[in-house]
This record gives structure tokens, C-alpha cells and sequence, in this order.
């Protein structure tokens, strides 16, 4: 964790906290700011009652054998059969993902929340799946399938004493929803009484296990199993109060996002719901997520005035809805990946044997450059490297390192740098997942 106190005026501070979500969840900055606030007031602040070793070794305990085992079968059953969700975007899908994302912020009125919860009480259902129930709807509508399946991370708090701890006591499941049939909003929570509370009951199987059970071939240009993510924060983070200081939270910018879409709600003291819509900037442009949130906003409220009216049937009335009538698809949406032009030559002006580069004592001029990258361009088209083709190098720094790099780029290919120092192992893993074509190597 690092922590900056920076003076912005006479009377005002702002306080940066960072921690790395390996350290923390939603729940745990509640935790953390009622420790510190109650240190400001001098206060001591008993230690845990559980401490995060304990948690984890219980867990690992819990999840072997045999009842490991039958939690991977729920999702193997579960997930069977399950395909990418595919969005409609307004950029083609690069081939490998990027992670860069910006924030759509939004808010659900506390009148609607009790709206949303009174419904679900006569359904027989939570307010979460309720919510996650208009989200999976939406998207339906957006990507025009019948099979919608998001990520949802869910607290692992059940356990007494975890209430008070700090940490990642989360993990992520998969919840599949079933949109066909022309139904109305109440026959889609009909059916999620019946299967998300089964689904939540499996939740715990770790999900980097679940993916693998699953099997198949992974997809770098997007997140495994599911595209898009819903969560919601039931406990409201309480009001920071310390003496002689008006404390207010400042919400900082994401700049990232593991999915093509992450839905996160959370409720607040009054009753209103905090919405924050993380998108991937390299697939979507910021107005359509600005229409997506208010198209939520607006779904919720269509299907609190009429809950049995078909869900396509409010879907088509909404203004603005992505994928709707106002949205045609990209005609290059489903395109197969073009290739790419291979790079031009090294391009150079004044004498060829003026110095290029130097690493060390080592020196090689323009004309050294080209030849070694040309020539180094030649053996991989040869040996099957084509437009868009990834290609590791793992090369010890030096003229060559950086003549594989351009060499692969002549080729048309795109380098994946390795690191030499790093074990056999580790790096044939990571040309595995990475899918190499081949690797320049000493």
C-alpha cells in the first residue's frame, strides 16, 4: 500500500491511497476507512479475529477431493457449449488484449432502488439478481442472442470474523442466463430464482480452476468464458468521520479493465445505487457506453411499469438502446481478421556506415542494420511467418535483440519479447499461451 498526504489549499488535503486488488476488495475499503478514521480519533483499532492465513488455509483445505471435484462438475455442466459473447463494437477486436478502459459513472435513484427491491420481493428474488437480470437482457438485446453469460464476483465473507478483514476474499463464477422464448421480465426472473441461487452455491470453485476444467483453446483478444461482468456491493461504505474534518471519498480515474464490460454497483447510505460502467476503450466508444447506461436505467424503469410485458417488446421502445434500431452492426463486425501489410524496409538518410546503434563496444552501422533485419525478415517468411503472426525473441540485450525486432516487423509479424534469464519452463508456457509461430533465439 502507498499513501500520499498532498496540500491543495489552506484548509484542504487530499489523501491518495493505492493498493493492489491482490491486497484488497470492495469490502475491504470500507474496513480500511473505518480503521483509519478511527485512529485519527485515537481510538486503537483491535487487531482481526482471523487473520488472512487462516482464511486462505482453511479454503485450501475445503477445496479438494472430492468436493473439488464436484464443484468443477457443476460448471461443467453449467458451461457446456458456452461461446464468446459477441458485442457489437465500434472498432474491430485487436488480437490480443490490451487492457486500456475508461468509466461510464451513473446513478440509480434511491425512489427506483426501492422500486427494484419491492419487485423482487414479490418475485421471490434478491435485488442482485434482479439487476443482473436487466443487465444479462440488455446485453442479449445488444449482441441479438438468447445465451448470455456474465462474470460476477462475489464476496467470500460467509465465514465468521472475515467481516472485519482486510483483503481478496472474492472470487469470480460465471452466471449463464437463458433469454429465449419471447419472455416477459418476470418469466426471466422466474427462471434466475431457480438457477442462480444453485450457481451461487458452487461459486467458491476457484475460477482460474473452472476455466481450466472447462478445457478449449484460449482466446487472447478476449477475457475466458464470459465478456462481461456484474457486481454489486450490498453493504454501503458508511460516512468517514473524523474530528474537526469534513471528509468526502473522491472516486479516481480507471484507466483499465479486464472485460469488454464490467457493470459495478454500489449501494449508498441514502438508498441510491453508485453505477460505474468500465468499458474497453480499444473496442467501444464513449458515447455508446453512455447510451448503454442510460438504456440500464431506462430498462429498469420500463420493467417496473410493466414486469410481464415481453422483454424484447420494452427492449425495442427504449431510445437509444446499443444494438437497437438506431445501432446498425458493423458490417466488419464478424469479418475475419484481415492481414496486415508486412513493415516496409529500414528507411535511413545520410551515409550507410554511419553508426546505427551501440550497445557496449558493440556497433553496427545503417547498412549493417538492414542487412542483418533483412536477412533475419527472409528466414522467417521461410520458415512460415505471415501478416500478423506473433514471434517471440529471446535474446540477451544487444545489436541483435533490437535487429529481431525490426527483422520480425519486415516479416509482418509482431514481436513478444522473452526474457532469457527466466526458466525453461516458464517460457515455453508462455509461448504456449501466447501462441508464438516461432521464437528468434541465440
Amino acid at each position: 500500500m502507498r499513501a500520499v498526504l498532498a496540500r491543495v489549499a489552506p484548509e484542504e488535503h487530499l489523501l491518495l491511497v493505492e493498493v493492489h486488488h491482490i491486497a484488497v476488495d470492495g469490502w475491504s475499503w470500507g474496513v480500511l476507512l473505518d480503521e483509519l478514521a478511527a485512529g485519527y480519533r485515537g481510538e486503537t483499532v483491535a487487531p482481526p479475529a482471523l487473520r488472512h492465513t487462516d482464511h486462505a488455509r482453511a479454503q485450501s483445505e475445503r477445496l479438494r477431493g472430492e468436493r473439488l471435484e464436484r464443484l468443477l462438475g457443476h460448471w461443467r455442466e453449467r458451461l457446456h457449449g458456452l461461446t464468446p459473447l459477441d458485442l457489437p463494437t465500434d472498432r474491430p477486436r485487436p488480437r490480443v488484449w490490451d487492457g486500456s478502459g475508461d468509466v461510464v459513472r451513473f446513478d440509480l435513484p434511491a425512489d427506483l432502488v426501492a422500486a427494484v427491491d419491492a419487485l423482487a420481493r414479490a418475485r421471490r428474488v434478491t435485488r442482485y439478481t434482479l439487476l443482473l437480470t436487466a443487465y444479462q437482457a440488455l446485453l442479449g438485446h445488444w449482441a441479438g442472442r438468447t445465451d448470455v453469460a456474465v462474470c460476477s464476483t462475489l464476496a467470500d465473507r460467509s465465514r465468521p470474523g472475515t467481516d472485519r478483514l482486510i483483503g481478496p476474499l472474492v472470487n469470480t463464477a460465471v452466471l449463464r442466463a437463458d433469454l429465449s422464448g419471447g419472455p416477459g421480465f418476470t418469466t426471466l426472473l422466474d427462471r434466475a430464482r431457480g438457477r442462480v441461487p444453485v450457481d451461487l452455491a458452487h461459486a467458491e470453485a476457484p475460477f482460474d480452476l473452472v476455466v481450466g476444467a472447462l478445457g478449449g483453446t484460449r482466446d487472447l483478444s478476449r477475457h475466458p468464458l464470459a465478456q462481461a461482468s456484474f457486481t454489486l456491493l450490498n453493504a454501503p461504505i458508511r460516512p468517514v468521520r473524523m474530528p474537526g474534518l469534513e471528509v468526502t471519498l473522491v472516486e479516481p480515474p480507471l484507466a483499465e479493465t479486464p472485460l469488454d464490460v464490467f457493470l459495478d454497483l454500489t449501494l449508498r447510505t441514502d438508498g441510491s445505487i453508485a453505477a460505474v460502467l468500465q468499458y474497453a476503450t480499444a473496442l467501444f466508444d464513449a458515447a455508446t457506453m453512455r447510451a448503454f447506461a442510460r438504456s440500464y436505467t431506462a430498462l429498469l424503469g420500463a420493467v417496473l411499469a410493466g414486469p410481464d410485458t415481453p422483454v424484447a417488446d420494452l427492449l425495442r421502445a427504449l431510445p437509444d438502446v446499443p444494438g437497437g434500431r438506431g445501432r446498425p452492426r458493423p458490417d466488419w463486425h464478424r469479418a475475419p481478421d484481415r492481414p496486415a501489410e508486412p513493415a516496409p524496409p529500414v528507411a535511413f538518410s545520410g551515409r550507410p556506415d554511419a553508426l546505427a546503434l551501440r550497445c557496449g563496444e558493440d556497433g553496427v552501422s545503417y547498412a549493417e542494420l538492414d542487412a542483418m533485419t533483412g536477412s533475419l525478415a527472409a528466414a522467417l517468411r521461410a520458415a512460415g511467418v505471415t501478416a500478423g503472426d506473433l514471434v517471440g525473441v529471446l535474446l540477451r540485450r544487444g545489436p541483435w535483440s533490437v535487429a529481431a525486432i525490426e527483422g520480425v516487423w519486415r516479416a509482418g509479424g509482431a514481436y513478444v519479447p522473452l526474457d532469457p534469464e527466466l526458466p525453461a519452463e516458464r517460457l515455453r508456457y508462455m509461448a504456449e499461451e501466447a501462441g508464438l509461430a516461432c521464437v528468434v533465439a541465440e
